[in-house]
């Protein structure tokens, strides 16, 4: 089974914190996580850095990411469609929600939209090891990119320069993930 991942996240470091994340099967089936813990600390890090590449991130963060998290009324009075979750926790509980969601998969392979990025971000919740992951995911993934590449015949580079509706919110991006994935011709 292909779930469609994409990740929210501080800074593009070894020691960026999780946002959010959203596990995408198709537009109706999905696991999205709002992260409430360590992110607020690594950003005032990043904010109040000497480097000025830090203090860029973290402004970009504060105005591209930020405002696309949903605000805390929509957990309570929004239900997502059946199968899915939308929720608000911690780290440690939401690598339960995350295991509980995938559970009820067999086998899983993740696409993502430049992976490299997601997975780093999606293993370290798990530990810091491909081997610490749930059994039933490959530590191998799809990358959006290099599919779009192949089969349009493109390079890598062209691929990734094609315009996408990227809104920063880790679960609208990953539907797109999910859509284009979907529309890209063979």
């Amino acid at each position: 089974m292909l779930l469609f991942l994409d990740t929210e996240f501080t800074d593009l470091s070894k020691d960026g914190e999780l946002i959010s994340l959203a596990l995408v099967e198709h537009e109706n089936r999905y696991c999205y996580i709002e992260f409430t813990d360590h992110w607020q600390q690594r950003l005032q890090f990043l904010k109040q850095h000497s480097n000025p590449q830090y203090q860029q991130q973290a402004e970009w963060v504060e105005e591209n990411v930020l405002p696309t998290l949903y605000k805390d009324s929509i957990f309570q009075t929004e239900r997502p469609p059946s199968g899915s979750v939308n929720t608000k926790c911690s780290r440690e509980e939401g690598v339960t929600v995350i295991k509980e969601f995938l559970s009820g998969y067999p086998e899983i392979e993740l696409v993502c939209d430049v992976g490299h990025f997601d997975m780093v971000q999606f293993v370290s919740l798990f530990g810091h090891a491909n081997h610490d992951l749930p059994k039933n995911i490959s530590p191998a993934y799809w990358d959006l990119n290099q599919l779009m590449a192949s089969r349009q015949k493109k390079s890598i580079q062209e691929a990734f320069d094609i315009p996408r509706n990227n809104n920063h919110n880790a679960l609208a991006d990953a539907i797109q993930i999910w859509r284009t994935w979907n529309e890209t011709e063979i």
